[in-house]
Protein backbone atom coordinates (compact mmCIF):
# COMPACT_ATOMS: atom_id res chain seq x y z
CA UNK A 1 0.00 0.00 0.00
CA UNK A 2 1.28 3.32 -0.98
CA UNK A 3 2.19 5.89 1.60
CA UNK A 4 0.41 8.52 0.02
CA UNK A 5 -2.75 6.27 0.28
CA UNK A 6 -5.51 7.74 2.50
CA UNK A 7 -9.31 8.04 3.19
CA UNK A 8 -9.69 10.12 0.65
CA UNK A 9 -9.33 7.65 -1.40
CA UNK A 10 -11.80 5.02 -0.80
CA UNK A 11 -14.38 7.00 -2.57
CA UNK A 12 -15.96 8.35 0.72
CA UNK A 13 -19.60 9.09 0.79
CA UNK A 14 -21.75 11.54 2.68
CA UNK A 15 -23.70 9.64 4.79
CA UNK A 16 -27.33 10.18 5.98
CA UNK A 17 -26.55 10.46 9.47
CA UNK A 18 -28.29 9.24 12.56
CA UNK A 19 -28.75 10.40 16.12
CA UNK A 20 -26.10 7.44 17.57
CA UNK A 21 -23.46 9.69 15.05
CA UNK A 22 -22.08 11.09 18.35
CA UNK A 23 -20.38 7.30 18.73
CA UNK A 24 -18.88 7.66 15.54
CA UNK A 25 -15.58 8.46 16.09
CA UNK A 26 -13.30 10.98 13.24
CA UNK A 27 -10.46 10.45 11.17
CA UNK A 28 -8.04 12.67 9.16
CA UNK A 29 -8.60 12.48 5.41
CA UNK A 30 -5.02 11.65 5.12
CA UNK A 31 -5.41 8.68 7.59
CA UNK A 32 -3.55 5.25 6.20
CA UNK A 33 -5.88 2.12 5.91
CA UNK A 34 -4.13 0.61 8.58
CA UNK A 35 -5.43 3.22 11.31
CA UNK A 36 -8.77 3.45 9.70
CA UNK A 37 -8.56 -0.29 10.72
CA UNK A 38 -7.66 0.55 14.28
CA UNK A 39 -9.96 3.14 14.82
CA UNK A 40 -12.64 1.06 13.70
CA UNK A 41 -12.01 -2.11 16.17
CA UNK A 42 -10.90 0.05 18.70
CA UNK A 43 -13.99 1.99 18.77
CA UNK A 44 -16.44 -1.34 17.72
CA UNK A 45 -17.63 0.48 14.91
CA UNK A 46 -18.67 -0.54 11.51
CA UNK A 47 -17.86 2.94 10.25
CA UNK A 48 -15.26 5.73 10.72
CA UNK A 49 -16.54 9.24 9.93
CA UNK A 50 -13.35 11.42 7.79
CA UNK A 51 -13.66 14.43 9.25
CA UNK A 52 -11.46 17.21 7.73
CA UNK A 53 -10.63 19.94 10.49
CA UNK A 54 -8.80 23.51 10.42
CA UNK A 55 -7.28 25.58 13.09
CA UNK A 56 -10.11 26.12 15.99
CA UNK A 57 -12.86 24.46 13.23
CA UNK A 58 -15.16 21.65 15.01
CA UNK A 59 -14.62 20.12 11.52
CA UNK A 60 -16.60 19.49 7.99
CA UNK A 61 -17.94 16.05 7.51
CA UNK A 62 -16.28 14.91 4.44
CA UNK A 63 -17.99 11.80 4.54
CA UNK A 64 -17.90 7.82 6.30
CA UNK A 65 -15.82 4.56 5.05
CA UNK A 66 -17.91 1.66 5.81
CA UNK A 67 -15.94 -1.95 7.08
CA UNK A 68 -17.25 -3.57 3.55
CA UNK A 69 -15.00 -0.96 1.93
CA UNK A 70 -12.71 -0.67 4.00
CA UNK A 71 -12.31 -4.80 3.43
CA UNK A 72 -12.61 -4.65 -0.26
CA UNK A 73 -9.64 -2.14 -0.47
CA UNK A 74 -7.15 -3.48 1.72
CA UNK A 75 -8.23 -7.39 -0.47
CA UNK A 76 -7.18 -5.57 -3.59
CA UNK A 77 -3.82 -4.16 -2.59
CA UNK A 78 -3.08 -7.07 -0.92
Amino acid sequence: MPATWGARSLGVRSPAVSRRAGRIRPAAPDSTAVELAELRARTRSPLVAVVERRDGDPGRLLGVVTATRLLEHLLQTA
